[in-house]
């Protein structure tokens, strides 16, 4: 396992926790992990978010994890869940790029928008319903628990399909 730490007024807290069953040692700062889980946790420990891929290759000088192939992302609840081919992610920013073929759900009752405040919206039974992205690639950033999408980008919602 590797523990990436994170220290502040607070004290010391896990920012990430890395795990797999088997690691091939590549060089004195690079492994790959097989397979590959990182768990992602924010404030006092609270886990936030979980991600699972076949291996991870990561470089613990340089702070990155990357492979070309499958990921999974999701949170405890499932709220949210991600999945794309081929990644990298930097852990001093907490930067999350998924480059290909990115197709996430979101609960929309999860959604916030400063623009529209606390509209209400026309959609019945919306906090239930899920809303479906797609795009070429993506970045997720978790310091700001925010998300953009590039490239070919379509929305499927209970109110609106936008390409």
């Amino acid at each position: 396992m590797i523990y990436v730490w994170h220290t502040n007024a607070a004290g010391r807290s896990v920012n990430f926790l890395i795990s797999g069953n088997s690691q091939a040692i590549i060089s004195s700062s690079e492994r790959v992990i097989t397979p590959f889980q990182m768990k992602s946790f924010h404030g006092s420990n609270e886990l936030q978010l979980i991600a699972r891929a076949p291996e991870c290759h990561v470089n613990e000088d340089q702070h990155r994890g990357w492979d070309s192939s499958h990921i999974v992302l999701f949170t405890p609840t499932s709220n949210v869940w991600v999945q794309g081919d081929g990644f990298s992610f930097l852990e001093p920013n907490r930067l999350l790029f998924v480059s290909n073929n990115v197709e996430p759900r979101i609960v929309r009752s999860l959604l916030k928008s400063s623009m529209l405040g606390s509209a209400a919206t026309n959609a019945p039974g919306a906090s239930n319903q899920l809303m479906k992205i797609f795009s070429d690639w993506a970045v997720f950033n978790a310091e700001s628990n925010t998300a953009r999408y590039f490239g070919d980008v379509h929305v499927i919602d209970i109110q609106l399909d936008v390409t």
